[in-house]
């Protein structure tokens, strides 16, 4: 059986490690032919992030400037003359030819995948696999909100009914779907499949106590976030810095994005921690396994990215979390967590008593054991379950 997995999301440690957990589970149940296609922008070798015996990786070239003007063209009115348009582009030509090589395809975990800021291309692979007669697969994503043109809705509404295997990651991505008219399998983030297998290596040294920090650089990139007061966000996270340095609480920040030209977590973060004493910034080339690794022996983590909380809950580490989307507080909510969490942009309108509340937290850790214990052992069991029904589905092709 060939496996392809496509709308691979790289330059994130945090999709990283939902879609290494789904290949290494693929692997070990059996499956021997997988092939990953990423959605990067560039074919830098550092992107790339699955290394494993068997798994095939697929480097292609720039998508070039101008084709989602022609994607769009062919989504809102699909025929010959608008396919024809995008005969000319081999990227195309190649992601094309990867699906109808392939026996089942796979929506990579991760999102937003459908509606929200959405990729034309993503939903064209996604059609065109349809179109191709494959056996398709949406795997634990995040979808919606639909609030755009209604041709896109009406293509998503028709990939969500014909999908063979729909699992969603949030409650609220579920119910989407349903209004969408597709009941969908609520699961929980891939990452909860597995807890990597890593070692920190030696030239790391940490602090023997520490709290986690993520910060989010919002603005450089979310589309609902660019007129967002960048002097407020930085702010903020220079404020939780303070605090917590005048207190003798060493703080180590883990960047997320990773070998991207427009968006470098690891200065943005030196930027964010120059002058505060008990800060360290680590390396954005150490691994999602290495960062769950350092998460672990963490006292507590403070995260404004979605990946962050997944990381702490995995391992069971006190955590708060800054939301900036559905996907994040709807997590919280099926782990019975909500009261981990505020809005990113509720903090910035009030930073000295959210960064307040939030040392509180921190002081009170210990109070959030019992439920994040829970909350673990349910994630990684809705994980396991989710993955279980899939493989099954499977079986019998």
């Amino acid at each position: 059986m060939k496996i392809l997995i496509i709308n691979q999301h790289s330059q994130n440690h945090g999709d990283e490690a939902a879609g290494l957990a789904l290949v290494r589970k693929l692997l070990s149940a059996g499956y021997s032919d997988i092939t990953v296609s990423y959605n990067t922008p560039c074919c830098r070798e550092d992107v790339f992030f699955v290394h494993e015996p068997g798994v095939r990786q697929i480097r292609q070239n720039h998508y070039p400037r101008g084709i989602g003007r022609f994607l769009r063209l062919y989504l809102r009115n699909p025929g010959f003359l608008t396919r024809a348009m995008l005969l000319p582009y081999s990227r195309l030509r190649n992601d094309y030819q990867l699906i109808r090589n392939a026996d089942v395809v796979i929506n990579a975990p991760g999102g937003i995948n459908m509606g929200g800021y959405r990729d034309n291309l993503y939903l064209w692979r996604l059609k065109t696999a349809l179109e191709l007669g494959k056996h398709v697969i949406m795997y634990s994503s995040s979808i919606g909100p639909f609030d755009m043109e209604e041709y896109f809705v009406n293509i998503s509404r028709e990939i969500l009914r014909q999908v063979d295997f729909l699992s969603l990651r949030d409650a609220q991505s579920c119910r989407y779907a349903m209004e969408m008219g597709r009941e969908a399998i609520c699961s929980i983030d891939t990452a909860f499949l597995m807890e990597p297998p890593a070692v920190l290596p030696s030239e790391l040294q940490l602090p023997p106590s520490y709290v986690v920090i993520v910060p989010h650089q919002l603005y450089a990139w979310h589309p609902r976030f660019l007129k967002m007061d960048r002097k407020a966000l930085d702010g903020f996270y220079r404020m939780l810095l303070e605090k917590l340095s005048r207190k003798g609480i060493a703080t180590v920040l883990l960047p997320q994005i990773f070998a991207n030209p427009q968006v470098n977590d690891e200065e943005y973060f030196k930027s964010l921690a120059s002058g505060i004493p008990g800060t360290q910034v680590i390396s954005t080339g150490y691994s999602s396994d290495i960062q769950q690794k350092i998460i672990h022996g963490a006292e507590f983590l403070i995260g404004a990215r979605y990946h962050s909380t997944v990381f702490a809950v995995n391992n069971e580490v006190p955590f708060y979390s800054l939301s900036y989307e559905h996907k994040m507080v709807n997590m919280l909510e099926t782990l019975s967590l909500k009261d981990c969490c505020m809005s990113i942009s509720d903090a910035i309108q009030s930073p000295d008593s959210a960064t307040d509340l939030i040392l509180e937290k921190y002081r009170n850790r210990s109070g959030q054991t019992a439920s994040l214990k829970k909350a673990s052992a349910r994630a990684k069991a809705t994980a396991q379950d989710t993955f279980d029904r899939m493989n099954r589905y499977l079986k019998t092709l």
